[in-house]
């Protein structure tokens, strides 16, 4: 199939990956309720650039921006759309120069710079069930699942050590069958990255037969500011309820995690009744 030139919103909490290798951050909030921690390199009214704890650096459009703020520095809440208001002026080292004031209704705690809480890593074949969400998957072995409130949306993400690599589980209601779900979900990529190449987009199947229920495998190559990434989500549904899991690393080393991915996606599957409907 040809490639071709889109961009990613649907699932892009997969690409949250922890900073705590930093004692302070900036923090960028996305209109869709995640979070970024890393350093501001770019602030314009149609642009915001924020390079992550791994060095990748993500480019957003302003639009897609709820609000940001630097470390140490109570700033922040830019509106969604282009306004100046709270961007500031830029010094030359990318602090902000007389940025105003944060408002006092603003959402960030003071602590907001720090890296979510991580449980232990997880054993080889562990299988994580989700009795309410009516789903199991077996995360990779060695990850490590973030213990805290999630954006909304998110069921389970998971994160490596190393903080390259990560996995998202994102539910939400949908009314449309699922390949429509899915060409919608794709369309809208275009809303958030500047750039981003289609590098398969297939029923997914194991062992060569195509699985049951439908099940749509959309795999993708970020390019942000130089930085790539490498995406593979797996689009699924249930009644109304469309799930997507999605596993994201850097683009060079993609290849090292192709067969962790692979076995991932293999072992999503629906429970035949979710706790939630009984």
């Amino acid at each position: 199939m040809g490639h071709s030139h889109l961009t990613i919103v649907f699932g892009f909490a997969a690409l949250l990956v922890p900073f705590g290798s930093l004692p302070a951050a900036d923090r960028v909030d996305l209109g869709s309720g995640e979070v970024l921690f890393g350093k501001i390199l770019k602030l314009t009214d149609s642009e915001v650039a924020i390079q992550l704890g791994t060095g990748g650096v993500l480019t957003f459009k302003r639009s897609a921006i709820r609000s940001f703020r630097y470390a140490g520095v109570d700033e922040g809440a830019g509106t969604a759309r282009g306004s100046r208001e709270g961007l500031g002026e830029k010094g030359s080292e990318g602090s902000p120069k007389d940025a105003p004031p944060a408002p006092s209704s603003s959402p960030l705690p003071s602590e907001a710079a720090k890296g979510p809480v991580l449980l232990p890593p997880v054993a080889e074949n562990f299988v994580l069930t989700l009795e309410n969400e009516g789903i199991a998957f077996s995360p990779p072995a060695g990850f490590q699942q973030v213990a805290e409130e999630l954006p909304a949306g998110v069921i389970a993400r998971f994160v490596e050590p190393t903080g390259l690599a990560s996995l998202a589980v994102t539910q939400k209601t949908v009314k449309e069958p699922l390949t429509e779900a899915k060409k919608q979900a794709v369309r809208a990529y275009g809303e958030v990255f500047s750039s981003l190449t289609v590098l398969r987009n297939e029923r997914f199947k194991k062992d060569g037969v195509e699985t049951q229920p439908e099940a749509w495998v959309v795999e993708c190559e970020t390019e942000a500011s130089g930085q790539k990434a490498h995406q593979v989500q797996l689009f699924t549904k249930r009644g109304e309820q469309l799930f997507v899991l999605t596993y994201t690393v850097p683009s060079q080393t993609h290849e090292k995690h192709r067969e962790a991915i692979e076995k991932c996606l293999g072992s999503f599957r629906l429970l035949e009744a979710p706790a939630a409907a009984r």
